[in-house]
């Protein structure tokens, strides 16, 4: 995606909104009067975490395990593994990652997935120009924000 981003500022394009399947990048502000609004949503169940919120000039991307996965007995086994442990990550339902490049959200939101909240939260609040947040595990009642990081951005007054 950042390869892309290159590309349409060489052709001189100054704004735009690239989707590539749980990441998006916002090259410059949207259009002046309507700004590029983006929400983040449960990896399961598809509900919206927080109310929208303007992105500009940077990526954000999600890591979660629903919809990679298969159903084994009582578990869901999904695509993301702990490399510490050679098991499935079961520790929370998703993280989304705020980095000024899409590469840098990418991998940031998996590694925090796979770090789980407390590690995956002091990864982003260790490394500047990251904001993150972290989406509590489905068996933890009604999905909330387990956590979020202190400049996450603010939601759209809409």
């Amino acid at each position: 995606m950042d390869c892309a981003i290159a590309v349409l500022r060489r052709m001189g394009i100054q704004r735009a909104l690239i989707n590539a399947g749980g990441e998006l990048y916002a090259l410059g502000d949207g259009d002046r009067s309507a700004p590029f609004p983006v929400a983040v949503f449960t990896p399961s169940q598809r509900v919206r975490i927080d109310k929208p919120f303007t992105l500009q000039g940077a990526a954000v991307a999600s890591s979660g395990n629903d919809e990679r996965s298969i159903r084994w007995e009582d578990l869901t086994i999904g695509h993301l593994f702990d490399p510490r442990t050679g098991y499935p990550v079961t520790a929370v339902e998703g993280a989304s990652v705020l980095a000024p490049t899409a590469t840098a959200a990418d991998a940031y939101s998996t590694a925090v997935f796979v770090l789980g909240p407390q590690a995956g939260a002091r990864l982003i609040e260790e490394t500047p120009s990251l904001e993150g947040l972290i989406v509590e595990h489905p068996g933890a009642g009604d999905r909330k924000v387990l956590w979020r990081s202190r400049n996450w951005p603010a939601p759209n007054r809409s």
